[in-house]
């Protein structure tokens, strides 16, 4: 069968009401003159009979470096995660205990140590394609190097190296909306929310630490209308109201030994970190999410307010990310740039929000999570 071939763009993305002005957006696109990359979406289960393995290679030993495979389909992705589960012995199959608007189960992997320090989500926004496939490859890879090397393009990683980053444990989510993904896929509508027939919610605006905005916030500090079920950012109608989101806050709750956490994105190369209410500072306690006193008073990213963050989480923050960006700058033709979370753009109810807010709100018994954002790609198409 031929492969589904899409073309997708941020001037879509940008123009886009969900489900209503994909036709205009992709006249607009003609319009500009400008060329952008078709990706095949595959058909079938390219992981029926063997391991998923990531894009560096195909069917075992075909080197694609120079090349994009067709993007992984849902049935693909499960697959995978399930065959990498009866593979190996360190590698177990996660399941969330509800189910999507349309019947399908939300599945991850904890891979590597027992009590996974990292955790890596993808396949948030379904029109953000690429996620899902770099980061089951990326896990699989791991896992299949273990005792030899692994080497993506011009760089060798040695087999110590390989069992060290296993050693920290990986709890792997690669679709968090496989609702969303599918009918993205099928449709090619640039879909960015879940499936929900009450109103499609954007799952990382769904999360619970922050996402009373009205309390919390200045009004004029968003221009989205988080409450319209036709927004694209539309939040729900209550926090962790999504299978979807649930998941997530479920797996990072039931796993104490988390210490940093990743959603991966698309747009515009960049890892970003920290609160994603206000600037960020390590001086007053004080100013914190949970402090009612201050509520209606964040948001305006000046001196008045700054949410708190420990020093040394902060540090940490800065440090790796910077990390990451140079090291990913080094295999990319543009250069990805570590920042915090508001210096790209503010939101309540994310993800990172989520994975850091049970220690900073104070619950019992609650661990010190890190959280970033990756946003791989360019500025000019979602892949």
């Amino acid at each position: 069968m031929k492969p589904q071939y899409v073309l997708i763009t941020t001037l879509t993305a940008s123009n886009y009401v969900e489900g209503q002005q994909f036709e205009r957006s992709q006249q607009e696109v003609a319009s500009t003159n400008q060329t952008y990359p078709l990706v095949a979406i595959g058909n079938g289960n390219r992981f029926r009979e063997r391991l998923s393995r990531g894009t560096g290679v195909i069917d075992g030993d075909q080197d694609t470096s120079d090349a994009i495979p067709t993007i992984l389909n849902p049935v693909e992705i499960e697959s995978g995660l399930e065959g990498l589960s009866q593979a190996y012995d360190d590698v177990h199959l996660l399941v969330a205990p509800s189910t999507t608007a349309e019947g399908r189960q939300i599945k991850a992997i904890r891979a590597g140590a027992a009590d996974p320090r990292v955790m890596i989500i993808s396949g948030v926004h379904a029109r953000e394609r690429g996620g899902p496939d770099h980061v089951l490859g990326l896990v699989s890879d791991l896992l299949a190097a273990r005792n030899s090397s692994l080497i993506y393009g011009p760089r060798t990683y040695d087999a110590e190296t390989v069992r060290t980053a296993l050693s920290a444990g990986i709890l792997l989510l690669p679709v968090v909306n496989p609702d969303g993904l599918a009918y993205d896929q099928l449709t090619s509508s640039c879909w960015r929310k879940n499936r929900n027939p009450a109103g499609a919610v954007d799952i990382n605006r769904n999360y619970n630490y922050t996402w009373h905005r009205e309390r919390l916030m200045v009004p004029e500090a968003f221009d989205e209308d988080l409450d319209d079920p036709l927004d694209a950012t539309y939040r729900g109608t209550a926090p962790l109201s999504e299978p979807e989101s649930r998941a997530v806050a479920g797996f990072l709750a039931g796993h104490g030994s988390l210490t940093w956490f990743a959603d991966l994105h698309s747009y515009g190369y960049k890892i970003l970190y920290g609160w994603g209410l206000d600037n960020m500072q390590t001086v007053d306690p004080g100013k914190n999410f949970a402090n009612s006193s201050y509520d209606g008073r964040r948001g305006l990213l000046d001196s008045s307010y700054g949410e708190y963050i420990e020093a040394d989480d902060l540090q940490a923050l800065d440090t790796v990310s910077q990390r990451m960006a140079q090291a990913m700058s080094q295999g990319s033709p543009t250069s990805y740039k570590a920042m915090p979370m508001t210096n790209f753009s503010l939101a309540t109810g994310s993800s990172i929000d989520q994975a850091m807010g049970p220690y900073y709100a104070g619950e019992c018994g609650a661990h010190r999570v890190n959280g970033l954002g990756i946003e791989f790609g360019s500025s000019g198409s979602y892949m």
